[in-house]
């Protein structure tokens, strides 16, 4: 088993990615209250990543019909996964 101190428990620091459409929309909600405090002390690191930044295109187009037809949009893989790819590539090292 690991022996831990409390003080390494403390010290060591908790990363989260969030992505979305709309990170903009984060901003407001993690500087405040506790998770304003972990940041301020460096016990979280909370990163606002913008899935339409990874798609091509003129338009930055992000989501497409859903295959065979019906009501509604759907997002395309091909952003989400290039997204995905660029946090964990980044989280690796």
């Amino acid at each position: 088993m690991l022996k831990e101190t409390k003080k390494e428990i403390i010290g060591a620091k908790v990363c989260f990615d969030i992505l979305s459409l709309f990170p903009s929309y984060f901003e407001s909600p993690l500087n405040v209250s506790l998770l304003k405090r972990a940041n301020e002390k460096g016990l979280i690191e909370i990163r606002c990543i913008d899935i339409r930044s990874f798609s091509k295109g003129r338009y930055r187009q992000v989501d497409d019909r859903p295959y065979g037809g019906g009501p509604g949009m759907v997002l395309m893989a091909e952003p989400l996964l290039s997204a995905i790819r660029n946090v964990k590539k980044k989280n690796l090292k």
